[in-house]
């Protein structure tokens, strides 16, 4: 699954296609809000293996 901010979201089939290609996976895109790495979607019953979050800087930690 993936979670995009508002600004990636115009972008987010182009994102998930070159994501299915690149590691034979299928792809879910959560279109709801995203305000930062503390806001995780409620995907448990979905039933996905990983949730990868995008933003708009670099988080150093």
């Amino acid at each position: 699954c993936i979670q995009l901010p508002d600004g990636l979201k115009q972008r987010a089939g182009e994102i998930a296609s070159h994501l299915e290609k690149a590691t034979d996976s299928t792809v879910l895109i959560w279109l709801g809000s995203c305000f930062g790495a503390c806001d995780l979607p409620d995907v448990e019953g979905l039933g996905v293996d990983l949730l990868v979050q995008w933003g708009h800087a670099e988080w150093n930690f």
